[in-house]
């Protein structure tokens, strides 16, 4: 293990060695194993990051570029309860003044394009 690692693993446990301190913070865990083990099974699991390496035609430099798969991405979200509540599927609108002239776009549900592609 990394020396540093090591370290601050060990003041971690110590302070979490104080019974008060775990219980003032609401912690879920005791030590950095059980906070590991968290980590490693009770988060949502996501998609992995994908690479592959680009070139330009001009035989310049080499790129490496990261992706996550776009459709294991919004199941991810879709599955995930934490999003549940922010989740927006229907078109709204939302207006400047209490007469309706003027609508504000300020999130891409209060656009034009969603209401003509929801509703023709």
């Amino acid at each position: 293990m990394d020396e540093r690692v090591h370290t601050v693993t060990t003041a971690l446990d110590k302070l979490l060695s104080f019974p008060s301190v775990v219980e003032a913070l609401g912690l879920l865990f005791k030590n950095t194993c059980e906070l590991n083990q968290i980590i490693d099974n009770g988060l949502p699991k996501v998609p992995i990051w994908r690479t592959f390496k680009l070139q330009m035609d001009d035989g310049g430099k080499e790129y490496e570029v990261y992706f996550r798969q776009p459709l294991e991405c919004l199941a991810a979200l879709y599955s995930n309860l934490a999003f549940a509540d922010k989740m927006v599927f229907a078109p709204e609108n939302q207006w400047a003044d209490e007469e309706k002239r003027s609508c504000l776009y300020n999130k891409m549900n209060t656009g034009d394009w969603w209401w003509q592609k929801q509703y023709h």
